[in-house]
């Protein structure tokens, strides 16, 4: 064996043997150390905490001993003092007064109010004299019990076999309780209730399932409840379906406060083949006000990669809400001393802002924001599935505002793309527009407006002016430490463009719609080109100066519908109506060129040649037209609907049913073109079939025939080979939904806003079980045709993706997410999702079967947030299964 690799393997040994330790020795032993010294300089807290876990303080413990078992509800009462308030009863069976012993007793559904006191049971005995009131379950003849003590009081609730209280003194011994604490819930055998409301537990259990016998429970001794503050409790261990684990705790610390609080996040322990025994996901929680809250979370590994992320959120309600993610990651993978040693370093940024329309009706601020290293999802180990498929990341900062009762309107946007397959960065710093909506010149108006319009009253004119400043680039030219190399790289420009139109009816069934459309460009750098000789090359030198280049067009379209209908006596079909929508038009673009002519020496030719370039080909808002235009445009849109006849026991006659949503056609003819006048022929179409089965197609057809090289010739298709002519791209999509019957009702969808918002916001953490399956298909394929080298080529390619779930029992749901490459012939990027819905605990498998993600977990888990940390958790990731 290789004495390296055998040095190696010694020393991962080691690292493992040393992991262990740190995970299983010196981190519970260092916790514990930390509880103690804790405990001696917190006084307030050892009092209630330490005196349980008998731990030594400073001070000595003053808390209230464990008096549960003596009755002192009835010490050091003023038996002649009267109550505060009065006393209201009620009884569903009977009532006795003991005029003698000053006592009432209710039978049957019986109820006592005092004050803010309420208390209900089967049976009560109620003491005027010592203030005492006593409740008791009783049992129907069949010996269920029926009517347990329910009290309330004090911003507290209990429920129990038996219960006394003192109305006076606010103490009180409970049998059997069962009271809401907080997310929890806290089960006792015997509680006192002390007049601070600080209520004492003896043989406890503390569970977050809502079930009258918990699923789970932390099994106590014994415990203290303070009121919206904390549950502290002595040792106990975790009983599950009532069977005890080994999984025992020195202590226990709940938070029982109403709102937000400071606390840990739990790391989730574990060990990865590739990078050693890790905790992942652990740190703090910080409440910054009503407002704000930050999580700051960790991962480390023992091999070396660690993570680290800072998730802020913060919502001011009516106005505004949003959250920060940022995260920095090391990945380290073998050892330095090996070749295949790799260290990749990310970082990425998450920002979403939100603005509540009602906040400001007339302006509206919104961000959604995502830029980050390349690599970041296909290396971080913690990236998400559609993180990991999505090869673009987009962001945009928008600002709009409008004046009231103006036709004016200003907008802003700070766009940014970033593509993870070329590396290319595009960036949009800033785009402005500033528009003017359709108004109508006074000038045109009547001064009395009798009868109906004129063609020119219509006459509306609108305006907007749009700047622009770019840049793309590669992501390896982007140095955060030097900026300034970009300076020369970015592109500008102002537009500013305006309309005048105006519509009018003639021949009673046609609209015509004359218009005048006026462009400017507005740009401080143009290019100058020049032939150098020595290089035998073109030199392309940039120019800075105010540039304007202009042009105009004239246009008029012609407009109308047709209905056609075809009526049916027999039969199951009614009627089928064809609606056509033709749209004729002429556009009138001159030859406003900017256009400029150079000499080109090229020694390799015989004589010079004369090349052409405008000064605005690199402008960001393009050039004014070069050739003269009088274009005829035609677009022709189709529909076709049919009606049924339905069954005579029906509401209605007959029912509505689309068999072409739209099919249209468009093409143009330019009249001053001396050959190819044709421009190709566009194709749309799409449908819907059995209310759930999408159909779209787009194509594009050339009319003409070309020659051996695939160039276009002066000849008609149909007239050399009588065909329409040659498609030379098309897509067709099929889109199918299918759920089960009666999904998607509104009582499936029910929930508040928030909770709403937390699902769209993380869909992949829910399961809606009101659908018992659901299955979508998306297939596409595409047709190219190209020539190249006189090689008539088409290319088809296709692909086909679906996904969907199922209940296979009521509480058990299976997801598949996959596709089919045609290509390969083989299965694209496939996860397995796998659900079981335990009460209060939820099993989650997911599993990548194959490819480079190929990874696995399985989770057991508390739903809880309260207990959250309570988990079973096994797990492969993509970079253990290479």
């Amino acid at each position: 064996m290789n004495p390296y690799k055998k040095q190696h393997h010694r020393k991962i040994s080691i690292i493992k043997l040393h992991s262990k330790l740190i995970i299983k020795v010196f981190i519970p032993f260092t916790l514990l150390i930390m509880l103690v010294s804790f405990c001696q300089a917190n006084s307030t807290f050892s009092d209630n905490f330490c005196a349980m876990m008998q731990l030594p303080v400073d001070s000595p413990d003053t808390s209230a001993p464990d008096t549960i078992a003596v009755d002192t509800l009835k010490i050091d009462q003023p038996k002649d003092k009267p109550l505060k308030a009065r006393v209201i009863h009620n009884s569903a069976d009977s009532s006795y007064f003991d005029l003698i012993e000053q006592k009432m007793y209710l039978y049957g559904e019986a109820m006592v109010e005092y004050e803010d006191n309420i208390l209900k049971a089967n049976y009560i005995e109620f003491s005027f004299k010592d203030k005492i009131v006593f409740a008791e379950v009783g049992k129907d003849s069949l010996g269920n019990e029926i009517g347990k003590p329910d009290f309330t009081g004090d911003g507290q609730n209990f429920k129990g076999s038996s219960i006394n209280y003192n109305f006076e003194t606010k103490k009180g011994v409970i049998k059997d309780v069962v009271t809401q604490e907080g997310d929890g819930t806290l089960h006792g055998k015997t509680i006192k209730k002390h007049a601070n409301d600080h209520v004492h537990v003896k043989d406890g259990k503390y569970t977050t399932c809502e079930h009258e016998d918990p699923h789970f429970y932390l099994k106590l001794s014994k415990a203290i409840v303070i009121p919206n503050d904390k549950i502290v409790s002595g040792p106990g261990y975790l009983v599950v379906g009532d069977v005890p684990t080994p999984l025992f705790i020195p202590f226990g610390y709940f938070p029982n406060k109403r709102g937000k609080a400071a606390g840990i996040l739990i790391p989730e322990p574990g060990e990865s083949p590739t990078l050693g025994f890790y905790l992942i996901n652990g740190g703090y929680y910080v409440p910054i006000g009503d407002k704000v809250d930050m999580q700051i979370r960790g991962d480390f590994y023992s091999r070396g990669s660690w993570g680290l992320k800072n998730f802020v959120r913060y919502k001011n309600i009516y106005r505004y809400n949003g959250d920060v993610n940022v995260s920095y990651s090391i990945l380290k993978q073998s050892d330095p001393e090996f070749p295949d040693f790799s260290l990749i370093k990310n970082f990425f940024v998450n920002w979403r802002h939100n603005q509540d329309p009602k906040a400001r009706p007339n302006s509206k601020f919104s961000a959604n924001v995502n830029v980050g290293t390349n690599t970041n999802f296909r290396n971080n180990f913690n990236s998400t599935t559609n993180n990991y498929l999505t090869n673009t990341f987009q962001s945009n900062i928008a600002y709009t505002k409008t004046w009231a009762g103006k036709p004016y309107s200003l907008s802003t946007n700070l766009r940014h793309s970033q593509n993870t397959q070329s590396r290319i960065v595009n960036a949009t710093l800033p785009e402005m527009a500033f528009n003017v909506s359709r108004i109508y010149p006074l000038a045109f108006l009547r001064q009395e407006n009798v009868g109906s319009k004129k063609w020119f009253e219509k006459i509306g004119l609108s305006y907007n002016t749009n700047f622009k400043n770019e840049i793309s680039v590669a992501d390896t030219l982007i140095n955060m430490n030097n900026l300034s190399n970009l300076t020369g790289k970015f592109r500008n420009g102002l537009k500013h463009s305006a309309t005048a139109n105006t519509s009018m009816k003639f021949l009673k069934y046609f609209t015509l719609t004359p218009a005048f459309n006026y462009t400017e460009r507005w740009y401080v750098q143009t290019i100058e080109k020049n032939w150098d000789d020595e290089l035998q090359t073109t030199i392309t030198d940039t120019l800075s100066g105010f540039k304007t280049a202009r042009d105009y067009s004239i246009s008029a379209n012609v407009t109308t519908k047709y209905y056609m209908t075809y009526q049916y006596k027999k039969g199951p079909i009614q009627a089928i109506r064809h609606v056509f929508t033709p749209n004729v038009g002429f556009t009138y673009i001159p030859d406003l060129s900017s256009e400029v002519e150079y000499t080109i020496n090229d020694t390799t030719l015989d004589a010079p040649t004369v090349g052409t370039y405008s000064p605005f080909d690199q402008g960001i808002y393009g050039k004014p037209n070069a050739n003269e235009a009088g274009l005829v445009t035609f677009n022709f849109i189709n529909n076709l609907e049919m009606k049924v006849r339905t069954p005579k026991d029906t509401a209605s006659a007959s029912k509505k049913v689309r068999l072409i949503e739209n099919f249209n056609f468009s093409s143009s003819y330019d009249l001053f073109k001396d050959s190819l006048n044709w421009s190709n022929v566009r194709l749309n179409a799409r449908t819907k079939l059995f209310k759930n089965l999408n159909l779209n197609y787009t194509g594009t057809l050339n009319p003409y025939a070309f020659d051996s090289l695939g160039n276009n010739i002066n000849t008609s298709m149909w007239k050399q080979s009588k065909k329409l002519g040659t498609i030379t791209n098309s897509t067709f999509a099929l889109g199918w939904m299918l759920k089960s019957p009666g999904s998607g009702t509104k009582e499936s969808n029910k929930g508040t806003q928030e909770e709403l918002d937390a699902i769209n916001a993380n869909p992949n953490a829910y399961v809606d079980f009101n659908i018992p399956w659901s299955l979508n298909i998306n297939y596409n394929i595409r047709l190219n045709r190209s020539f190249a080298n006189g090689i008539d080529t088409t290319t088809i390619t296709q692909s086909l993706t679906f996904n969907g779930d199922f209940n296979l029992t009521k509480y058990w749901k299976i997801g598949v997410n996959s596709g089919y490459d045609f290509e390969t012939k083989d299965l694209t990027y496939t996860q397995v999702n796998i659900y079981r819905d335990l009460h209060c605990w939820e099993l989650r498998f997911n599993w990548i079967p194959f490819g480079f993600r190929k990874s696995y977990g399985v989770t057991l888990s508390v739903k809880s947030p309260l207990l959250q940390d309570l988990k079973l958790q096994r797990k492969r990731a993509w970079y253990d299964l290479q």
